[in-house]
C-alpha cells in the first residue's frame, strides 16, 4: 500500500464537498481490516472511516427497513436512527487508541 496515494486520496476527499466512495481508501481499509497495519494516523482517516460507517448504516437500513417484528423482551429496543447517532458519536469521540476487541470490530464491519 502505497502511502503517498493513501494521503493524496484522503487530500481528495476531504476537498469534495459531495462525499462518495473511494476506491484507494476502500482498499486500506480492507488492508487494516486484513493486517491491522494502519500505516497513518487515525486523526487523518477519522473522516472517511466516519463516512464510510454512516454508509454502511445507511446501506443496511435500506436492505433490512424497520419493523422485523416483534421484539424480545430480553433485549432492549432502540430504534435505529438513535442507535446510528450513538455509534457515530462514539466514533466521532474516538482519539485512535484500538485495542484488539476494537480492531476486531472493525474488522467485522469492513466485512459488511
Amino acid at each position: 500500500m502505497d502511502v503517498e496515494r493513501l494521503q493524496e486520496a484522503l487530500k481528495d476527499f476531504e476537498k469534495r464537498g459531495k462525499k462518495e466512495v473511494c476506491p484507494v481508501l476502500d482498499q486500506f481499509l480492507c488492508h487494516v481490516a486484513k493486517t491491522g497495519e494502519t500505516m497513518i494516523q487515525w486523526s487523518q482517516f477519522k473522516g472517511y472511516f466516519t463516512f464510510k460507517l454512516e454508509k454502511v448504516m445507511d446501506d443496511f437500513r435500506t436492505s433490512a427497513p424497520e419493523p422485523r417484528g416483534p421484539p424480545n423482551p430480553n433485549v432492549e429496543y432502540i430504534p435505529f436512527d438513535e442507535m446510528k447517532e450513538r455509534i457515530l458519536k462514539i466514533v466521532t469521540g474516538f482519539n485512535g487508541i484500538l485495542g484488539n476487541a476494537g480492531l476486531n470490530a472493525f474488522k467485522m464491519m469492513i466485512s459488511m
